[in-house]
């Protein structure tokens, strides 16, 4: 058997144990999952070690659950499609599997039953997650120790080594918008439908399982048409010259905005040592006066709204001029595309 039908069959394998664990007994969970698929990886006949810490007969013969032996049929069908000589489908980069909405049963509420919803997005240079339920909302900036890695294609030894991060915690009414703490470490393990942060510094461990239809937080589609309302407009006729990616770099650090045609924006501020500002929302202009309404990640559902004067020089700059309060949304300055 090839090492490559190894590998396809171990990532089969692998991705089904994951799926399987339960969101309790973290450690032993994982040390399980990680055993397996190095046993599964080095051998054709595998013993697979269950949670009460049993082993396969002395044969060495592994006993296949129906999802797995369907996996590996699977498996070796696409192996030998491949060296009949069709070309092989473009797997997922690192980024594709942790973008999206995910929902879990959420812990430290008694007895209720409390669902958290997530999202994590990518926003300019910034992975940026906020969880939600009915009680409480924070967001957390990852950071990874070598970035690249998040546009490398995914790979099942990814699964296996996990890949080191950085966890900033914030949220707009705790500790008066500031970083909850220390920022933690992790190890984070990722799978085809759940990541799973494994501490560093001692902390508690947690998964995110990925759930397309979970509740979103900040509805774009929304925002839009409470600024259509109050703007009377339906986006038609937006400023194409305005329309794309834009940053302005500052000593202590940059902002990006994004005007979309259909009349959706974003802005990140991401300064030194202070939670990242992020907001989404709508937007739209005349000659010379911006207009937007957003909503802040980690500050709830408020909406937030704001007008600044701008221009755009012949050499293709963007200057945003603050309100005559000071207090604009948007930081003034001289934005580049990007």
């Amino acid at each position: 058997m090839s090492n490559r039908h190894n590998m396809i069959r171990a990532a089969a394998a692998f991705l089904i144990l994951l799926s399987a664990l339960p969101l309790t007994g973290c450690d032993t969970a994982l040390r399980i999952f990680i055993d397996s698929y190095r046993t599964l990886y080095g051998a054709e006949t595998t013993a697979v070690t269950d949670a009460a810490g049993a082993t396969a007969d002395a044969a060495g013969e592994t006993t296949l659950t129906a999802a797995e032996t369907a996996a590996e049929t699977s498996a070796v069908t696409e192996e030998e499609t491949a060296d009949e000589g069709d070309p092989e489908p473009a797997g997922l980069i690192v980024l594709d599997m942790l973008t999206g909405l995910y929902s879990d049963k959420s812990d430290g509420f008694g007895d209720e039953d409390v669902t958290d919803y997530t999202e994590i997005r990518y926003i300019c240079d910034l992975l940026i997650s906020e969880t939600n339920n009915k009680f409480d909302y924070y967001a957390e900036e990852i950071y990874f120790d070598n970035p690249d890695i998040l546009f490398n294609q995914y790979t099942g030894d990814l699964a296996v080594s996990g890949i080191p991060v950085t966890v900033k915690r914030f949220s707009g009414f705790s500790y008066a918008g500031q970083y909850w703490d220390e920022p933690d470490r992790y190890t984070l393990f990722i799978a085809e439908d759940r990541l799973f942060f494994k501490s560093l510094d001692g902390g508690s461990d947690f998964f995110r399982t990925r759930d397309e239809n979970a509740e979103r937080y900040h509805v774009r589609e929304t925002i839009k048409e409470q600024f259509a309302s109050a703007y009377n407009t339906d986006f038609s006729s937006v400023k194409d010259g305005l329309c794309g990616e834009w940053v302005c770099v500052f000593e202590d650090g940059y902002s990006y905005l994004s005007f979309e045609k259909d009349g959706g924006f974003t802005l990140l501020d991401n300064r030194n040592d202070i939670p990242a500002k992020v907001y989404l929302g709508a937007w739209y202009a005349d000659d010379s006066l911006l207009a937007v309404l957003c909503e802040q990640i980690g500050w709830a559902a408020m909406p937030y709204n704001d007008d600044v004067t701008y221009t755009l020089n012949e050499s293709g700059t963007l200057v945003i001029t603050e309100s005559e309060s000071g207090s604009s949304l948007i930081p003034a300055g001289e934005y580049a595309r990007r």
